[in-house]
């Protein structure tokens, strides 16, 4: 058997191994810039990106509860007309949402009112407000379910306009005694001719909507307003203070 005869440095065969080897390296070389050069440029757009977020995040409305023993709340931005949402937090204890439709005034609340009471614990609440054949239905939802609603007669409503207010539009809300509760406010407007309106001067029809704490052992209307549609408070409990 004749004997392998190794070729010289110089021929082909080992051109080509060389070759090959550099081939290599090259392409692992290239593979190993081109994924550094995407994750330099992905950190850079994660900066980017998280300046723009740092800079809008003061403009989103977001319910924040520093003190979980307190009431908080805070208005949802609008997604379409007379869009009103809010989202909640309700410490522990005794705490009911109320409406009024009729003796509102331009403070304070009316005695005649109806209510539920509001559990413990995070929740959305919404106002909402349909027509139904001859009447107007008013409702507030909790976590997507009726908890209250007052119907009233289609005249109930005019078409001179309305005058809405609420108590902290927007902001987190600690209630203390300086900021007692939530408070939506919406009293109509009435003709005083030649074309022009204003606010009635005595109590008129609106809504008010309100959350407040209450004593449950007090007397007074029942806490499910579907057994007593309307009540009267028995006691200053629309001013009460949390602590």
């Amino acid at each position: 058997m004749p004997e392998p005869v190794d070729e010289p440095p110089g021929t082909p065969a080992a051109r080509r191994s060389r070759w090959q080897f550099g081939l290599r390296a090259m392409l692992a070389v290239t593979a190993l810039v081109a994924v550094w050069t995407a994750h330099l440029n992905n950190l850079r757009e994660i900066r980017r990106l998280e300046g723009r977020i740092d800079a809008v995040r003061p403009l989103v409305r977001e319910l924040e509860v520093p003190e979980p023993t307190r009431f908080a709340f805070v208005k949802l931005d609008a997604l379409w007309y007379d869009d009103n949402r809010w989202d909640l937090h309700v410490p522990d204890g005794s705490f009911r949402v109320c409406l009024a439709t009729r003796g509102i005034e331009r403070a304070g609340f009316p005695a005649d009112f109806r209510w539920h009471p509001l559990p413990f614990g995070r929740h959305a609440m919404e106002l909402r407000q349909s027509s139904d054949a001859d009447v107007r239905r008013i409702s507030v939802l909790v976590d997507g379910s009726p908890l209250v609603e007052a119907v009233e007669p289609k005249e109930w409503s005019p078409t001179a306009g309305t005058s809405t207010s609420e108590m902290d539009r927007g902001d987190f809300v600690p209630w203390s005694r300086d900021r007692r509760r939530f408070a939506f406010r919406r009293r109509f407007l009435m003709p005083k001719g030649q074309g022009s309106s204003a606010e009635p001067d005595e109590p008129g029809d609106g809504i008010l909507l309100w959350v407040d704490r209450y004593d449950p052992e007090a007397p007074g209307p029942g806490g499910d307003s579907s057994k007593t549609p309307t009540g009267r408070a028995a006691s200053p409990s629309p001013t009460s203070y949390l602590e």
